[in-house]
């Protein structure tokens, strides 16, 4: 896998952050830099058998112009063979932005969709006592009128939830408790939302 997190740079940087990330010779030049990506994409499919995996992370934040940009890097052989697999992770709106009319023809080409909708209240729960596990706390830190709070502050985002229920045990701690309530939550509510 190839990870590239920084989204907002303008298009020659997008091709040198790539290149560089393909281990491809530092390039100057678009057109060089173009053909240095996609040389190392097929290096790696046709010589080595691995398929890279590129992964764009806040890909909501990429311009127009890297996205169609990404268009053309990802065009081999007339669109005869896919030698890499290329992931768009970002926010809800990134969908809205791939749907917009100059993007279409790079919209149709998306393979698979998926968005990630917001947890019920009981996968809310389960998510949190989770996340309680993986820090190793066995100890049952949230009361169920917490739980439900932290849901309909949250409204199921996985992201508000952690920011919730941190922002919760800060306050809780601050304020010797050994469990979060409801009115704990709904006290921290202005610093998350």
């Amino acid at each position: 896998p190839i990870y590239l997190p920084l989204a907002t740079v303008g298009v020659i940087d997008f091709y040198k952050q790539l290149n560089k990330a393909l281990n491809g010779e530092a390039r100057h030049r678009k057109s060089e830099v173009f053909r240095s990506i996609q040389s190392q994409i097929l290096e790696y499919a046709e010589h080595k058998n691995i398929i890279p995996f590129i992964i764009f992370d806040e890909a909501h934040l990429l311009k127009e112009q890297n996205i169609r940009e990404l268009q053309i890097i990802t065009n081999f052989r007339m669109d005869t063979i896919d030698p890499a697999v290329v992931i768009l992770s970002g926010q809800n709106v990134l969908m809205d932005k791939l749907q917009k009319r100059v993007l279409k023809s790079f919209y149709q080409r998306i393979t698979l969709r998926y968005r990630i909708l917001p947890l019920t209240k009981q996968e809310t729960k389960e998510y949190i006592l989770h996340q309680f596990k993986l820090c190793k706390s066995e100890n049952e830190i949230i009361t169920e009128s917490g739980y439900e709070a932290v849901y309909n502050l949250s409204r199921g985002n996985m992201r508000v939830i952690g920011e919730v229920v941190k922002k919760a045990l800060i306050y809780c701690a601050s304020q010797r408790k050994e469990k979060i309530e409801a009115e704990d939550v709904l006290t921290i509510k202005s610093e998350v939302l």
